[in-house]
C-alpha cells in the first residue's frame, strides 16, 4: 500500500485561487468547529445523518474509510467511535489539520486513524476503500464534476461515498443574507470589525436555529465573508456525474421512496438514479424553509422556482462584487416572483421574503436591522446524499 500527494502548492505557484483553502489559510482559520460541549447528543445527530444515509455501524466497523476535507475533526470522532480498522483523513488547510490531529489525539485512539495534509485534487493512493466521506467540499469549486469523480473512484466495488450538495433553492435564505451583508458591510472596515458588526446583526437569526452546533463566528466566516468562486452542486448535478459508475443509496434529508416490489427490480428496471432524480425534482421545494414541508409538487413547477433562485444568486454575488444599485433592484423585483411562487405552498416563507424585500428597500437604520419575519428563516443548506459503487469487492 502507498499513498502520496504532491507538495500543496506556494501562493506564487498557484495558477489561480483554490476556494476554501486560499481564505482559510489567509485568516488562519478553520471555522467548522462543531459544539461537542455534550458529546452524546453530538454523536445522536450524526449517528441520525448515518441512518439517513444508510451507513449501520457494522458498515463502518473493522472497514477501511476515508473522508476528504474533515475540517477540524469534530464530525470525525463520531466515525472513529464506530471503530473502522482503517480510518484515512486527508485536508489541504494545515489548520484544520492541526485542530484535527489534536482533537482526535484526545478522543480516540490513534492506532487506526491518521491524518494526511494534501489537496484533495492531487492526493493519490492505491488503496481503496469501503466508504469514502466527503462533507462541505463539492459547492463551491471551479470544477465540482471533476472533483467529485476523482474522490469517488478511491471507492471499492459495493462501497459507499458520501457527500454534500446545495443548490439554490435550500441556500437562498443564506444568499439573502449574503446580499444583506454586501449592504452592511463598511469597505473601509477591518475583517475583524466587520466580522463582529455581521456576527451582532445576524446573530438574532441565528439564535432562532434549533440545533444549532456551530459557533455564530464560524457561521458568519463560512456564509457570509468567504468569497464564493465557484457557485453551488446540486444533487441532479452529482447523480449525472456519476452516473455511470454509481448508484443513489440514501439522503439526508429524505426524499427518496420506492414502493415497487423487490422482485421487479432487476436489469433495466433498476432505475434507480432515474428515480432519483424525479423524486429530487418533486420534493426540492422543501429545502427551501425548513419550517415549511409539504408533499411533492409539479417537477415543472420546481425546476421554475430554482431557475429564479438561481438568478437571485447570481444577482448578489454580481452586487457583492460591483455595488451596483441597478443590480440591487432587479434582484428585488426577482424576490417578489419568488415570493408569488412560494405563495402557492408556503404562507410562511412567502411571509420572509415579504418582510426581507421590504428591509431591503428601506435601508438598515440603527445597529441590528429589523428583518421582521424573515429572522427565523434558514432553508436546508446542504443535503447529504450515499452513493453505492455498482460491482462487487
Amino acid at each position: 500500500m502507498t499513498h502520496h500527494s504532491k507538495p500543496v502548492a506556494a501562493a506564487a505557484d498557484k495558477p489561480r485561487v483554490r476556494p476554501y483553502l486560499d481564505f482559510y489559510q489567509q485568516e488562519a482559520i478553520s471555522p467548522v468547529a462543531q459544539d461537542i460541549g455534550n458529546l452524546d447528543r453530538h454523536f445522536q445527530r450524526r449517528e441520525a445523518l448515518y441512518r439517513h444515509l444508510g451507513i449501520v455501524p457494522a458498515l463502518i466497523e473493522g472497514r477501511s474509510v476515508i473522508e476528504f476535507g474533515p475540517g477540524s475533526g469534530h464530525n470525525a470522532l463520531f466515525t472513529a467511535s464506530l471503530k473502522p480498522a482503517r480510518y484515512l483523513l486527508v485536508d489541504g488547510n494545515s489548520v484544520g489539520i492541526a485542530e484535527c490531529r489534536d482533537l482526535l489525539t484526545a478522543h480516540t485512539r490513534r492506532g487506526n486513524v491518521s491524518v494526511e495534509q494534501a489537496l484533495l485534487e492531487e492526493f493519490e493512493t492505491d488503496e481503496r476503500f469501503d466508504v469514502v466521506l466527503c462533507e462541505g467540499v463539492l459547492s463551491w469549486q471551479f470544477d465540482p464534476v471533476h472533483l467529485l469523480r476523482r474522490i469517488s473512484r478511491f471507492a471499492k466495488p459495493g462501497g459507499v461515498v458520501v457527500i454534500t450538495c446545495m443548490d439554490t433553492m435550500g441556500f437562498l435564505a443564506e444568499a439573502l443574507r449574503r446580499f444583506a451583508s454586501a449592504v452592511l458591510m463598511k469597505p473601509e472596515a477591518t475583517p475583524a470589525e466587520n466580522l463582529a458588526h455581521l456576527t451582532r446583526v445576524f446573530g438574532p437569526h441565528l439564535a432562532t436555529i434549533k440545533g444549532m452546533s456551530r459557533s455564530h463566528e464560524h457561521w458568519v466566516q463560512d456564509n457570509l465573508l468567504f468569497p464564493y468562486y465557484g457557485r453551488p452542486f446540486p444533487i441532479d448535478a452529482a447523480i449525472k456525474a456519476i452516473d455511470a459508475e454509481f448508484e443513489v443509496y440514501g439522503a439526508s434529508p429524505q426524499f427518496l421512496s420506492d414502493v415497487r416490489w423487490y422482485k421487479t427490480i432487476h436489469g433495466d428496471e433498476r432505475r434507480y438514479n432515474e428515480r432519483a432524480l424525479s423524486a429530487y425534482w418533486q420534493n426540492i421545494h422543501n429545502h427551501l424553509d425548513g419550517r415549511s414541508v409539504t408533499g411533492p409538487r409539479p417537477e415543472a413547477a420546481n425546476q421554475a422556482l430554482r431557475a429564479e433562485c438561481d438568478a437571485v444568486f447570481e444577482l448578489q454575488e454580481d452586487y457583492r462584487r460591483t455595488r451596483e444599485p441597478s443590480i440591487l433592484k432587479v434582484a428585488l423585483a426577482r424576490l417578489q416572483t419568488i415570493t408569488a411562487m412560494v405563495g402557492e405552498f408556503s404562507d410562511v416563507t412567502a411571509a420572509s421574503l415579504a418582510d426581507f424585500t421590504d428591509a431591503m428597500q428601506k435601508g438598515f437604520p440603527g445597529t441590528v436591522p429589523d428583518f421582521g419575519r424573515f429572522t427565523p428563516w434558514f432553508g436546508m443548506g446542504q443535503q447529504y446524499v450515499s452513493f453505492l459503487r455498482r460491482g462487487r469487492a
